[in-house]
């Protein structure tokens, strides 16, 4: 086979169709924000809504207060001890999530801010009350304290 015949296009209609093999073993569990979890206040908060209100509250655009019921009292005395930042606009583009284990949920995401992405990242405890954030970065490349 000569160099040309390596670099013909196949037609459609000569290649086979994809299937990927079926797996062994149980799937993994990913959450999504449209799984219900049963009772009021038991689904899954808005990742993308939240992220943002959060990095809002971060950066003094957004009173603490409108986020208090989502997040653990840890995290929120963490939050408000900070006082504003630079007053950074953030954009949130994507959030992924994923269940390592029951009434657990840990998600990441990409946001925009002046040109750059960076990854922020949480983690959601079920209580008896609903869903809290017992944790939240913001990965920002550069050393903190």
């Amino acid at each position: 086979m000569d160099q040309r015949e390596s670099r013909r296009l196949v037609p459609l209609d000569q290649i086979e169709e994809f299937r990927p093999r079926a797996r062994s073993g149980p799937r993994p569990q990913h959450a999504t924000t449209e799984r219900k979890l049963g009772g009021a206040q038991r689904t899954l908060p808005d990742f993308t809504t939240l992220f943002s209100a959060i990095l809002e509250v971060r950066e003094g655009h957004r009173a603490a207060v409108q986020v208090r019921r989502f997040l653990h009292p840890r995290l929120y005395a963490r939050l408000t001890s900070r006082g504003p930042t630079a007053g950074t606009r953030y954009t949130v583009r994507s959030v992924r999530a994923t269940s390592p284990l029951r009434g657990v949920v840990e998600t990441c995401g990409v946001v925009h801010t002046r040109g750059r992405a960076l990854a922020v990242t949480a983690r959601f405890e079920r209580r008896r009350q609903g869903w809290l954030c017992t944790e939240f970065a913001l990965l920002t490349g550069t050393p903190t304290e």
